[in-house]
């Protein structure tokens, strides 16, 4: 395992692995991750993978008093804390248990406005487009932009799509999106420029839950295509799930 420290404004740095976006360097990010979260220094705040690099937030102010009588700096600190965690991630390094997730989609149609655009685009039809980003295995190598929303990597580059020039004011919850090569799931509704090519009833994003986001850095997901009939059944089932979680918090 190699990486790079750098600074990150005066309450973070940034661990680089690599260059390029690969499972391997995947892998040493969560080994990374995983070590220092269970093992934290004094101050750690949380760490923040991306497809090379892990963000690692700390609190200035308790840095500051730990190192009050040292001889290095805050930065130089963190640094040394951070080296100790990465040289005991390498001495244990192990794979770490990949979770599967399995997402339902209903491709098309209303939920899927842009799917006949991806398939003029690529040279397809639409039931090819369906085929082959339903066969994709994924990889999440990033949760950001919106709260639980997973960027992808593993998208066969026969149904690339760039993102639109003009964003739409507001994309319903659980849009299933392309952009380049990656795709990914708006997790609220939100503004944004990938093309839509399906929908999931599945709950991305849930505060009330533990985590609150339901794909983490790591996961494979795999997509299942669904009729609209199933799709309404499930979204109707969450629902009722959720009405009657919240009456039983109403009782209590």
């Amino acid at each position: 395992m190699e990486w790079t420290i750098h600074p990150l404004g005066d309450s973070a740095v940034l661990i680089e692995f690599g260059q390029e976006i690969h499972g391997d360097i995947l892998g040493r990010i969560q080994t990374a991750a995983h070590q220092i979260e269970q093992d934290p220094f004094p101050g750690w705040i949380e760490c923040v993978p991306s497809y090379t690099t892990l963000a690692v937030y700390y609190d200035l102010a308790v840095l500051s008093l730990i190192n009050r009588s040292g001889n290095t700096g805050i930065y130089e600190k963190v640094c040394q804390l951070i080296e100790q965690r990465l040289i005991m991630a390498l001495t244990q390094e192990k794979k770490q248990q990949t979770r599967v997730v399995d997402i339902p989609v209903c491709y098309g149609g209303e939920y899927g406005p842009d799917l006949q655009l991806v398939a003029d685009r690529n040279g397809l039809t639409t039931d090819q487009v369906i085929q082959i980003h339903a066969s994709g295995d994924y990889t999440v190598y990033a949760i950001g932009f919106a709260p639980g929303f997973p960027y992808m990597g593993g998208m066969s580059p026969q149904i690339a799509a760039p993102r639109k020039q003009t964003p739409r004011l507001t994309i319903p919850a659980g849009s299933v999106g392309i952009a380049g090569e990656q795709t990914g799931i708006y997790p609220l509704d939100t503004p944004g420029g990938w093309q839509l090519i399906g929908r999931t009833p599945v709950r991305l994003f849930d505060p009330k839950q533990t985590p609150p986001a339901l794909l983490q850095s790591g996961d494979k997901v795999r997509f299942i295509p669904i009729p609209v009939e199933e799709y309404i059944r499930l979204g109707q089932q969450a629902s009722n799930v959720r009405s009657q979680a919240d009456e039983e918090g109403g009782r209590r």
